[in-house]
């Protein structure tokens, strides 16, 4: 499965960055009309999904085929990295975060595995909360990461961390969470998924 994960994400790579070169090319062109520019900006943004998506899965190879290594790491750089990208592919702009994450709060982690967590977990929060307004910020040994979006769809609820698994709304492939919740197991990271009572996501993630 490692394997084939690997050459087949790698495979993908090429065409998809052929699709995403020409997409670009065409979209500087002056003058689109309407009935273009709209359907060739869903390529761009499928093209870039299913770019992020690839990564996602060849790290993940990488990950299961190595004995993961745990560093100390300083929490907060971590979760701002996770912002700033999260930021950069769903319009920040839209979105209301606060961060409570002490500066000396130590995790012992793989490097690796914890970008991932928290670029799928943090991700998500902007993707679903819209317009919303995301927090961040430290309970005990958990760090908490709130949303105000739709909540989990209860078609999901029983298969939330199943490959494939996603609501009707979901823009993405049904893969983040199964990879995020593999990643957790592999690295001794506690993950827990609740609605909350004025609407939206809490994710408590444990690091011990």
């Amino acid at each position: 499965e490692g394997r084939f994960t690997r050459d087949a994400s790698h495979e993908l790579r090429t065409p998809l960055a052929v699709i995403r070169s020409a997409a670009e090319l065409i979209e500087v062109q002056p003058d689109l009309p309407p009935e273009v520019s709209k359907p060739l900006h869903r390529i761009s943004d499928a093209t870039g999904e299913m770019e992020r998506t690839i990564d996602l899965l060849l790290s993940l190879a990488r990950e299961e085929n190595s004995t993961p290594r745990p560093e100390n790491l300083p929490l907060l750089p971590l979760v701002e990295a996770a912002i700033l990208r999260a930021s950069e592919r769903f319009d920040g702009a839209r979105h209301s975060v606060s961060i409570d994450v002490p500066e000396n709060r130590i995790i012992r982690v793989n490097p690796t595995a914890a970008a991932i967590i928290l670029d799928n977990l943090i991700g998500n929060a902007f993707q679903h909360s819209r317009a919303g307004e995301l927090s961040i910020r430290t309970q005990g040994d958990d760090l908490i990461i709130a949303d105000t979006g739709p909540g989990i769809p209860d078609s999901v609820s029983e298969t939330l961390y199943e490959p494939f698994s996603k609501g009707e709304d979901s823009g993405g492939h049904g893969l983040g969470l199964s990879i995020v919740r593999r990643l957790c197991d592999r690295n001794n990271v506690t993950l827990t998924l609740e609605l909350s009572a004025s609407g939206g996501t809490i994710i408590h993630l444990g690091f011990k």
